[in-house]
């Protein structure tokens, strides 16, 4: 938490933040200097589903699962950009792309080895044997824009049911300042964030293929 508060003491609008884990670091980050998402350029989550099923339950994605708590906090303060499984599950890398690795000198082949899931994990987890690099989405947009978002209103689920970490996506806009009130003004909830909805993934394994590629 120090060393984030550091660099956006140090880099301030130079700065983005790429989390690609639990936020716990962040949301503590972000109470400690509540000026944190306005003294930076982005802030990413690799995190959450929107519009699709978890990875750790039915609803929820392992990162936010992990602390829910402090997802809520950095949704709620931060307004970030998320960058969910609703993109992350589709950014594959092709058995061949993988081959090449395999054939190459160090350390391409330990990269291979790390992109070589067993089948039986990828066929129970995601139904297919080509692994998706759900980390490396952030750093392709960020160097190349291959993301399209969408903004909406976003809580986290923090109780201890079924739905812990889940991320409540407000896609029909009916959340409302007064509750259970219906009328053509209501008073709707501001976006929270900005949500990946699709990517292009040519241009995905473009950016990973070359990076990679420059370890040779």
């Amino acid at each position: 938490m120090e060393f984030i508060c550091k660099q956006v003491e140090t880099y301030g609008h130079r700065l983005t933040i790429a989390a690609v884990g639990p936020l716990t670091n962040i949301a503590l980050a972000i109470a400690n200097r509540p000026t944190l998402p306005d003294d930076i350029d982005e802030l990413y989550l690799m995190g959450g589903a929107a519009h699709t099923h978890g990875n750790i339950t039915p609803v929820a994605e392992f990162n936010f699962w992990g602390d829910p708590e402090a997802a809520s906090r950095v949704m709620q303060d931060g307004f970030p950009r998320m960058v969910g499984l609703d993109v992350t599950n589709q950014a594959t890398v092709l058995p061949e792309f993988i081959d090449k690795l395999e054939d190459a000198s160090p350390p391409l082949d330990t990269v291979a080895d790390w992109f070589d899931y067993p089948d039986e994990l990828m066929n129970t987890e995601y139904g297919t044997n080509v692994p998706a690099i759900h980390d490396g989405v952030v750093g392709a947009d960020i160097i190349g824009n291959i993301l399209d978002y969408e903004s909406y209103y976003m809580e986290v689920d923090t109780t201890e049911g079924p739905s812990r970490g889940a991320v409540i996506c407000d896609v029909l806009e009916t959340m409302d300042t007064e509750v259970n009130v219906v009328s053509e003004d209501r008073n709707r909830f501001s976006p929270t964030g900005d949500v990946a909805e699709s990517i292009d993934i040519d241009h995905f394994r473009e950016i990973m293929s070359q990076t990679i590629l420059k370890y040779s």
